[in-house]
């Protein structure tokens, strides 16, 4: 992987004009340079390319944050960003699930390119977090890229990106678990046992699937051979919508593997087989819910 420092010197170069957009000249550092003269939300209307951000901010009435004190750092999407979402959801998204998604691209803190860290979770107003990674740029969310960034405001910073960042309920459970870099592993045996597309469909009644991060493969992996990889794969995904507060002790649940898995539960501790701990409950999403836990479900193991 390159180095950090180097991407940084890659991605904000001494013009920080980036891709086939006009933003304006930036430092590494400190921006620009100059003293600022416009708020974010001024900021945003003085660039065409920000039009449909700066339209989507006014009719979720949100003009009164970008306007506000901050500090701010923003992530606006570029007009050809929010062309690309599905034209069933751009039609069909209130003006309060716009808002709510407007809220998920601000920080309410100032980050220069500088300040960010090779793998670094952040929150946002909305609530929820925006997952950042460094490679040959700065992505957010694992495919959306910094292609703008360090434009200075009166009350914050504005990096432009070529994605509308959307909060997990807006997306299916494949998505949730592939914008978090500490899912990596278990994402790309999804991919390899081709059972990507199946989490990523809408579905009547929806999946449950339980994750396991990345600290889990410091000691136990998966397996190579592509039929038992979706075997032990499968052991981790139930039919339906299986919120935490729906798992009891005692209870068992058949998996699309066709085994069934055994909960364990005291107060809000929840386990999986006896061994594996709930760690986050409840990422819930447009056609299920994922849980991650701390190991390995293995379909072999006596239970």
């Amino acid at each position: 992987m390159t180095t950090v420092t180097s991407i940084k010197q890659y991605i904000y170069s001494a013009t920080c004009i980036l891709g086939i957009l006009t933003f304006a000249a930036c430092d590494l550092n400190s921006g620009s340079g100059s003293e600022p003269q416009l708020n974010i939300m001024e900021t945003a209307q003085s660039y065409s390319e920000l039009e449909r951000f700066v339209e989507a901010v006014e009719d979720a009435e949100l003009e009164s944050v970008l306007t506000g004190t901050g500090p701010y750092t923003v992530f606006p999407p570029t007009n050809e960003a929010f062309d690309n979402l599905p034209d069933e959801m751009r039609d069909t998204l209130s003006n309060d699930q716009m808002a709510g998604i407007l809220e998920y691209h601000i920080i309410e803190d100032e980050f220069y390119g500088s300040d960010f860290e090779e793998r670094q979770a952040l929150e946002t107003r909305e609530g929820g977090d925006l997952y950042f990674v460094l490679d040959d740029s700065i992505y957010v969310n694992d495919t959306t890229a910094v292609i703008a960034g360090n434009i200075q405001a009166t009350n914050g910073l504005v990096h432009a990106v070529d994605q509308v960042l959307l909060p997990d309920r807006f997306l299916p459970v494949f998505d949730i678990i592939g914008k978090r870099y500490a899912l990596q592993t278990f994402e790309e045996g999804i991919r390899e046992a081709e059972m990507a597309s199946m989490l990523q469909e809408d579905h009547e009644e929806g999946y449950t699937v339980f994750v396991a991060p990345e600290s889990v493969f410091e000691e136990q992996s998966l397996p190579d051979d592509p039929q038992e990889l979706e075997s032990q794969l499968s052991y981790h995904i139930a039919p339906g919508k299986i919120a935490a507060d729906d798992l009891v002790d005692g209870q068992t649940i058949e998996t699309v593997h066709g085994k069934e898995i055994s909960i364990g539960r005291e107060g809000d501790t929840i386990t999986i087989n006896g061994n594996a701990v709930v760690t986050e409950p409840d990422l819930a999403g447009t056609n299920g819910i994922v849980h991650i836990i701390d190991a390995l479900l293995d379909p072999s193991a006596e239970q």
